[in-house]
């Protein structure tokens, strides 16, 4: 009888494991984590998070757990033991502490060490046994209300999102990462696998998913995919950023490099609709509004478009990546708006789009446009073609006829016309343009778009940006800089709302300022086609004028060190100067030490300032420096810490300080002690703006004055107090060079081409670990 009662109750646990086991498949494998309690790791994070930032928490100083201890919760509870809301004797810094589940007696303490007042928030607490462990659907309920009364910076989202792929679905998936339709989430510490395929309320901050709320529905469609293949019953598909399979039961189609919705319910497989309206086309501009493709008009982008590469590797892109000026992709319509895109070819950058400036190079927008040509002009205005003979003069304005249909195109007669804008006024008087003009309305006024090959623009950017009476060696090292340069600023796609790829001034490379002269064009056609490439990729080759005697790196602007950037003095010997460190650069800005361009009048020069001038200069304009550049001006607080600030005014200087040097002696940041604020100013360009010396002598090395800069010639400067009476009454401004200092220095390569060195020797010396290419 016994062994008969054993052997039911093995049947028993057979027929429900093999049930546990089905439900499991049928569920995808996942739990309901909803009744589960919620543990002191998950509320730390959620807590922390919701007071602090993510680097906050990871820039802890002391580590409250064994060092032994690399569970994802340390940097949250550490956090919480700084700022002392859980306390370490009664949640231990532990793993068996971070996993224990977290109680109401723990919501109590969290709340009187929080400094929570609020009722709401206090009835969570009053209405519940204090030993209680906390539900994660209670949690989820409590922090609501959390993010309510705390969140007053509306840092946290509340939204509903789609969970795609976890590494639960995706082998490829990050850990702790999930794919949705916003994008990639951090999601550390929670269980998400129950909801794929689910659409849920989720709390967001920035990409981390702090907590999933109610399941709003089991029915998904995920549109506008990339299916890869459909065959066999099998649809493969790349679903906002993953790769999913889905069993389509007996279904015969077989197709494949499609865009398609996808339906699921209850996460199977319900629907596929393929989509079949596409066009393609040269686009004439790009933004995330919408786009213009030629010959075909303006669209609009629908909310949730998905911009495909299908070239190389499969991946998400966004509107900045569908290049103006080119035909490379593939535009699915639906509703008379753009849903899908597939970029689904390279594009062979060979043609550029300027936008032309207007007189002085003070804005990119014009009244009227006054056009001509020594070979004619053709004008092409919506379904409208109008021919101008030699040297006619045409006059366009805002209400001009042409531009109610939208843009026009004007072409020069001849293969080597040019057209001259006789509205725009350069150093060369009025400028002439190989290719083509277009001209469109932006804003309320004009805007002038010339497109041309790089090879012809080359033709007008290398005389403008180098004198073309330089050795030919640095003007064919200038002309790869221009071509490497342009080519990335295709890529950078900077101006695709108005279609072009960058303007013609300083803020890129000057072009078509001056005439083209027989040196340059000889230049740009002995070096046709070649750029310079880091690892075989084409680099933004920076340039500048003149070096102070030594180069920096791409820190001047960020803490990205571009690795192709790197700090060289400008000699024919090695040596081992540390020019960052404050006694190396003051001994060497002093004198004239043996660089190449010691005898160039830019190496050295000094501006003296009162303290009232300097007072005067930095109130004027550190205003617009810390609107414009966040995070660039802090100021020092009552607590002795600087920290990012707005500031209109310093009150009167009393003293300057610098601060570090980046390799090559460029200042990273100074101070400036004010009789209302103290303030610390940050990175080179910031500093050289904050002192505008317009109006001001500025002496050069050769005994020449300059009164005419807006901001310091470059940041490799030093500041000699001067003494009167025993306290200081202005400063002495010491520096060097002419420029940022990355990359090329332009009177470096000419110096070096008269000592017979190639302009492949010259790029190798100023670029690090690079080589030249041919890319057409």
């Amino acid at each position: 009888m016994k062994e008969k009662k054993n052997l039911i109750l093995i049947i028993v646990c057979v027929v429900l494991t093999i049930v546990l086991l089905l439900y499991g498949l049928l569920t995808g494998g996942a739990d309901n984590p909803e009744d589960n309690y919620v543990s002191n790791a998950l509320v730390a994070r959620d807590v922390a998070l919701l007071l602090h930032s993510e680097e906050e928490c990871n820039n802890v100083k002391v580590n409250y757990f064994d060092k032994n201890v690399k569970g994802w919760y340390v940097p949250y509870m550490n956090l919480m033991y700084e700022k002392e809301y859980f306390s370490d004797s009664t949640i231990l810094p532990n793993e068996k502490g971070a996993t224990k589940e977290f109680t109401f007696n723990d919501l109590k303490e969290l709340y009187i060490n929080i400094g929570v007042e609020d009722d709401e928030v206090w009835s969570y607490v009053h209405n519940n046994r204090g030993g209680n462990k906390i539900k994660l659907s209670e949690w989820r309920d409590i922090f609501d209300c959390l993010v309510r009364k705390l969140d007053s910076n509306k840092t946290i989202t509340k939204t509903n999102i789609v969970i795609v792929g976890t590494p639960g679905n995706v082998a490829t998936m990050e850990k702790w990462t999930c794919a949705t339709n916003i994008g990639f989430l951090k999601f550390t510490g929670l269980s998400v696998d129950y909801y794929i395929d689910k659409e849920v309320v989720a709390y967001v901050k920035n990409n981390q998913l702090l907590l999933i709320g109610s399941i709003e529905s089991e029915e998904v469609s995920y549109d506008n995919s990339w299916v890869i293949t459909c065959d066999g019953g099998n649809v493969k598909a790349y679903v906002n950023g993953v790769i999913r399979e889905f069993k389509t039961g007996n279904r015969n189609e077989s197709y494949s490099n499609v865009v398609a919705d996808i339906s699921l319910k209850e996460g199977k497989f319900d629907e596929i609709v393929v989509k079949k309206d596409a066009i393609s086309g040269k686009v004439l501009s790009s933004a995330s509004e919408g786009i213009e493709i030629e010959n075909k008009g303006y669209y609009k982008m629908a909310k949730n478009v998905k911009i495909y590469k299908t070239f190389g590797a499969l991946s998400m892109m966004s509107a900045k990546d569908i290049l103006v000026g080119y035909d490379i992709g593939q535009y699915f319509v639906q509703n008379g708006e753009i849903v899908a895109v597939v970029l689904d070819r390279d594009v062979n950058a060979d043609n550029i789009r300027v936008l032309v400036m207007n007189t002085g190079f003070k804005e990119i927008y014009h009244d009227q446009v006054v056009i001509s040509s020594s070979t004619g002009l053709t004008i092409k205005a919506g379904d409208k073609t109008y021919n101008y003979k030699e040297n006619e003069k045409v006059n366009i304005t805002i209400d001009n006829e042409w531009l109610k249909s939208g843009r026009i195109k004007i072409t020069p007669g001849g293969v080597n016309g040019k057209i001259t804008v006789e509205s725009i006024k350069r150093s060369q008087g009025a400028p002439s343009y190989r290719g083509d003009l277009e001209l469109n309305i932006y804003d309320g006024r004009i805007v002038i778009i010339n497109e041309l090959p790089i090879e012809k623009y080359l033709l007008s950017v290398v005389p403008s940006e180098m004198p073309y009476t330089y050795n030919i060696e640095a003007l064919k090292a200038q002309a790869l800089c221009a071509r490497s340069y342009a080519y990335m600023q295709i890529l950078n796609n900077s101006y695709s709302r108005y279609g072009a790829h960058v303007d013609d001034s300083t803020s890129f490379q000057v072009y078509n300022n001056a005439e083209e002269k027989e040196s340059t064009t000889q230049a740009v056609e002995e070096t046709y086609g070649r750029v310079i490439a880091h690892k075989d990729e084409v680099i933004t080759a920076f340039f500048f004028s003149t070096s102070c005697g030594a180069t920096t790196d791409s820190r001047v602007w960020g803490d990205t060190i571009l690795p192709y950037t790197s700090g060289k003095v400008l000699t024919n010997v090695d040596n081992n100067m540390d020019l960052s460190k404050e006694e190396t650069f003051d001994a060497f800005i002093r004198v004239s030490y043996d660089t190449f361009e010691k005898e160039y009048p830019w190496y050295r020069w000094n501006v003296s300032l009162s303290l009232d001038e300097i007072t005067n200069i930095v109130n004027a304009n550190v205003s617009k420096i810390s609107n414009v550049t966040s995070g660039m001006v802090h100021v020092l607080g009552a607590d002795g810490v600087f920290a990012p600030a707005y500031v209109a005014s310093v009150g009167n200087v009393k003293r300057i300080e610098v601060g570090a040097r980046n390799v090559g002696g460029v200042l990273e940041s100074i101070t400036i002690y004010g009789s209302e604020k103290t303030i610390k100013v940050f990175k080179e360009l910031n500093i050289r703006k904050l002192f505008n010396i317009e109006g001001y002598k500025l002496e050069r090395l050769n005994g020449s004055t300059v009164t005419s800069f807006a901001m310091l010639p470059s940041a490799y400067a030093l500041f000699d107090p001067i003494i009167s009476e025993s306290r200081i009454t202005g400063y002495n401004i010491l520096g060097g060079g002419y420029g940022h200092g990355v990359g090329l220095s332009q009177n470096g390569a000419n110096y070096m081409g008269k000592q017979g060195m190639n302009y492949e020797e010259i790029i190798k010396f100023f670029y690090k670990d690079v080589e030249v290419k041919k890319i057409y």
